[in-house]
């Protein structure tokens, strides 16, 4: 599947960008602000475009996922929609990944990341070798907010 993401930068999409590159699938994707982690995604081969222009979408996309920053006037969220390109949000993206594999959702409105991040650990120790996206880069994940895991969590 060839994947377009509008906000890629985030913290939280650029780990299912990554994720979703592991998984097979052709991505690219758009954020106006440069970063350590636009700048990571690129040393993965992931193309990141620094302005939002409606011709970074074309005809070859099978879908675009976007941060919920980004609002639906946004020239490339305009444009999937004029070719038809299916368009969901970063919370469905999750769900997307989570129904491949057994899932443990943090949520809350304070301490997700401490505890997704102590959960790593646990995960880790305990030999479970799970997919990880958490809303930080942390030093159990080699400074990054993604781990690609081959176990079933």
């Amino acid at each position: 599947m060839k994947i377009f993401c509008v906000g890629i930068g985030g913290i939280g999409l650029s780990g299912v960008a990554q994720i979703m590159k592991s998984q097979g699938h052709e991505l690219s994707g758009s954020d106006a602000v440069a970063s350590d982690i636009t700048d990571s995604l690129k040393r993965s081969d992931i193309q990141v475009q620094r302005v939002h222009r409606p011709e970074n979408i074309d005809d070859t996309f099978d879908l675009l996922i976007y941060s919920e920053a980004v609002p639906a006037d946004n020239p490339e969220r305009v444009r999937a929609k004029e070719l038809g390109i299916k368009q969901i949000n970063y919370a469905e993206a999750l769900g997307m990944l989570s129904k491949k594999k057994k899932t443990i959702a943090i949520t809350g409105t304070h301490g997700k990341t401490t505890i997704t991040g102590m959960m790593t650990s646990i995960l880790l120790n305990a030999g479970w070798d799970p997919t990880i996206i958490i809303g930080s880069k942390i030093d159990v994940l080699n400074h990054q907010n993604f781990r690609v895991g081959a176990g079933e969590w």
